[in-house]
């Protein structure tokens, strides 16, 4: 139950942040695109590349959705 709690928590945190950075009032702007530049590996370069391109509001989005599942696993566990 005291993990479930803080699932809950958890999903409304990403659920806030989400709106907060689709709701931005820099929504085009790519925060992370110089982090890219440090990796080593292929696979590294490849997941920085595709989290490193993405918008504010692409980043809320993927918050908000990322929110979805956990809730649905949360309310199965409970």
């Amino acid at each position: 139950m005291v993990l479930s709690l803080i699932g809950i928590g958890v999903v409304l945190a990403l659920f806030a942040l989400g709106l907060k950075c689709v709701r931005s009032k820099h929504p085009d702007e790519t925060p992370f695109l110089d982090a890219a530049n440090g990796t080593d590996s292929i696979i590294g370069s490849v997941l920085m590349f595709l989290l490193c391109s993405l918008s504010v509001k692409q980043y809320g989005y993927l918050c908000f959705t990322g929110g979805f599942p956990l809730l649905y696993w949360i309310s199965a566990s409970w």
